[in-house]
């Protein structure tokens, strides 16, 4: 379009510095035809060079546009991955934290059951010994009452022969007393007879 313009303003200031002669009149008409042609094709390539320069403007707007969305989209992108990284590292922490919190507590209480039972199987162990200790306390008893019920039953048992051999020996004694003193009393009559 400058181009155009400049051939334009160079006819207008050529004819008008060398002036047009009034015989010329065909040269007047061809300098206003051609300055208004020169005008209007300006004009026209005035509007196709602005369409065209609006299109180069608007593809370079779209290009840096596209550009920088792809970049805003990429920094969103990385901003979404950074938040959902550290909820994602905030949550296992807190997941992992609550899960050595529950096998401490399970731990604890497994623990303490087991020291229950350990305590519990003491006192068991110590009354079974206790017990035992009692059993063998009695087993002596009843081993020395045995002794001494079988002492007491020897004793018995020969106190018994004794007073049997006394008894049999009284009986004895005593009938063979009667015997002779039933075959004394007749001898006495006998002998009373005679007196």
């Amino acid at each position: 379009r400058r181009p155009a313009f400049m051939a334009v303003m160079m006819i207008t200031m050529f004819g008008s510095v060398f002036g047009v002669k009034r015989g010329a009149t065909w040269i007047s008409l061809l300098m206003i035809v051609l300055f208004t042609g020169g005008f209007i094709s300006t004009f026209r390539s005035w509007k196709k060079q602005d369409e065209e320069a609006l299109e180069k403007e608007l593809e370079k707007v779209k290009t840096s546009l596209s550009s920088e969305i792809k970049r805003l989209v990429a920094d969103v992108q990385r901003e979404k991955l950074s938040v959902f990284s550290a909820y994602f590292n905030d949550l296992s922490k807190r997941l992992n934290k609550e899960t050595e919190d529950l096998l401490k507590e399970t731990m604890q209480g497994k623990q303490d059951l087991l020291t229950k039972e350990k305590d519990a199987l003491r006192a068991r162990l110590k009354n079974i010994d206790q017990q035992s200790k009692d059993i063998s306390v009695v087993d002596r008893e009843i081993s020395t009452l045995g002794q001494t019920a079988a002492e007491i039953g020897r004793e018995g048992k020969l106190f018994l022969q004794e007073g049997l051999r006394k008894i049999t020996k009284t009986e004895n004694d005593s009938a063979k007393d009667k015997t002779e003193t039933s075959n004394r009393k007749p001898r006495t009559r006998t002998i009373t007879r005679r007196a």
